[in-house]
């Protein structure tokens, strides 16, 4: 009998230890950890840039009017999960193609302005800045435009300090002379340009027909019932320009008749063009 309650003192005094030493193997592997790290939100580095306005081509004292402002471009179209979107109604609000998406749906895009940043005058002789800080690789629309000088626009991606967002401007041709005979009609531009000009003709019954070798386009509205037809010259004019013209005449009328020309130049709705010359022959 006692040597087995030996035997059991032995095994309790064994296991005693077994466990001190469990407890203190646990102790040590919790604080001997490296601890984790703490979860934070990750912040990004954003930077913010001036924009430098630089208007080419412009000279004198007058100063010129700019709008600097945010744009973003606008996509449409493509599979909507069944079918590709119909784009025609975006053309007719001014979108373009823009390739196509996987499932081979056409894909139109287009400019879209924003917010506005500034609306300044431009100096020809100062340097002009926006300070107003636009954020790094944003897009921005610069249009400038003025009595002097037609209306034009650029798009710029921001990408440095004081990127400068260059923009080239026509002067308009303030002045200019039209001469007009049975064979041709001359357009003489001085000094400027004339912006894609269109000449209109009207002429009485005693003509058939007036032949020009330039393209019809529609009458604009308020000379459609002044006018006959109206041609595109289909580019800028700066200097004397020359086009040949057939009249054919009417045997059923009397050989007297009358022809007007007008020429005009192009402006982008609600800016102020050169406006109207008028040539008459008879």
């Amino acid at each position: 009998m006692v040597g087995r309650k030996g035997q059991v003192g032995v095994w309790l005094f064994i296991s005693f230890l077994l466990l001190i030493i469990g407890v203190i193997l646990l102790i040590i592997f919790l604080h001997g950890r490296e601890p984790s790290p703490p979860v934070s939100n990750v912040s990004v580095n954003v930077s913010y840039f001036n924009v430098s306005i630089v208007l080419l081509n412009v000279s004198g004292v007058e100063p010129v009017s700019y709008v600097l402002s945010n744009i973003s471009w606008v996509v449409q179209g493509g599979f909507d999960g069944e079918f590709c979107v119909n784009v025609t109604p975006f053309i007719s609000q001014g979108f373009v193609f823009n390739g196509s998406d996987s499932m081979g749906c056409p894909i139109v895009g287009k400019w879209v302005r924003g917010v506005v940043f500034v609306k300044g005058s431009f100096f020809p002789d100062k340097l002009e800045f926006y300070r107003g800080k636009v954020v790094e690789n944003s897009t921005v629309l610069l249009e400038a435009y003025s009595d002097v000088y037609y209306f034009n626009s650029t798009v710029c991606n921001i990408s440095r300090e004081l990127f400068p967002c260059k923009l080239s401007l026509v002067r308009k041709a303030n002045d200019f002379s039209l001469f007009l005979n049975r064979s041709v009609l001359i357009v003489n531009v001085s000094q400027g340009t004339l912006q894609r000009p269109i000449i209109c003709f009207a002429y009485n019954y005693a003509l058939s027909s007036v032949m020009i070798n330039l393209s019809d386009i529609a009458t604009p509205s308020d000379l459609h019932w002044k006018y006959d037809f109206c041609v595109d010259v289909g580019r800028d004019l700066s200097s004397v320009a020359r086009f040949p013209l057939e009249f054919h005449v009417n045997e059923f009328y009397t050989p007297i008749w009358n022809v007007s020309v007008l020429v005009r130049d192009f402006e982008v709705s609600g800016y102020k063009n050169v406006g109207d010359r008028i040539v008459e022959i008879s």
